[in-house]
């Protein structure tokens, strides 16, 4: 009973989440001097900022910003990387070692700083952000995959299937892909919510940034000077990151993993 409970609870979230964010899209974020700083009211949900413009709806606009950025980002590293990892692992042979050794090529470079350079030189948005972080999180699924297809090629239904002879690409489909995929979506939302915090700095940072743009990151940058006259400001992009995050990793948790959670 508890744990549907909390199955509904993570859905309605994840449901509410994405009107809210499809609604926001193309909200009023334009400037209203006549009316800064703002109180909360039926025209300004959450107040206004101290160039007019409707908070409530500059957290909308930021957040579907984000999740474009961990779509593309998780799209691009998952994918890839999943692939190429269960390839390496199952072949295990000269060209596995190639893509191996390119892939940890990558990992050797810091991903924040290469992130921070390509978004610096080209502009920051959710697409050339996704792209720079997606790119540069390939290894760390390719490794995971890996090491999981290693442990089930040596498990009895891959033999038979050998036995039987079922083709290589149908066997890491049909075969060794479901009995591995909890696992990589666990570590999927722990990557997400990674990539939310370091797109949230990027932004924060703002070299070649929009600031016409709302996000996450550059209103916590802009409302610092407001910290003590006016705290919403900075609170509330903080609370969206630290929700959007943690809602991230509940999602893509194993039922086992999400009963541990929450003994807590």
């Amino acid at each position: 009973m508890k744990k549907n409970i909390r199955k509904k609870v993570i859905y309605f979230q994840v449901f509410f989440l994405l009107c809210l964010f499809f609604w926001g899209r193309n909200l009023d974020t334009e400037v209203h001097l006549d009316f800064i700083f703002a109180p909360f009211s039926k025209s300004y949900w959450f107040g206004s900022d101290d160039l007019g413009r409707d908070v409530f709806s500059l957290l909308l606009v930021g957040g579907f910003r984000t999740m474009e950025v961990v779509l593309i980002a998780g799209s691009l590293s998952f994918g890839v990387g999943v692939f190429l990892g269960m390839l390496s692992g199952y072949l295990e042979n000269t060209w596995s070692l190639v893509i191996k050794s390119l892939v940890d090529l990558l990992m050797i470079i810091p991903t924040f700083i290469c992130a921070l350079i390509i978004t610096s030189i080209f502009g920051i948005n959710p697409f050339t952000a996704g792209l720079s972080l997606g790119a540069f999180g390939i290894g760390n699924y390719m490794n995971h995959a890996e090491a999981l297809t290693k442990r089930e090629k040596k498990k009895e239904y891959v033999e038979a299937a050998l036995l039987l002879g079922v083709p290589a690409y149908r066997i890491l489909y049909r075969n060794i892909l479901p009995n591995i995929i909890s696992e990589l979506k666990v570590n999927l939302g722990n990557t997400a919510s990674g990539v939310i915090l370091q797109y949230a700095s990027l932004t924060f940072i703002g070299l070649g940034a929009d600031f016409s743009k709302p996000d996450w990151g550059m209103m916590l940058y802009q409302y610092r000077l407001y910290l003590v006259s006016h705290p919403l400001l900075v609170l509330l992009p903080s609370l969206c990151i630290a929700w959007i995050s943690l809602l991230l990793q509940f999602l893509w948790d194993t039922p086992k993993e999400r009963e541990e959670r929450w003994k807590f």
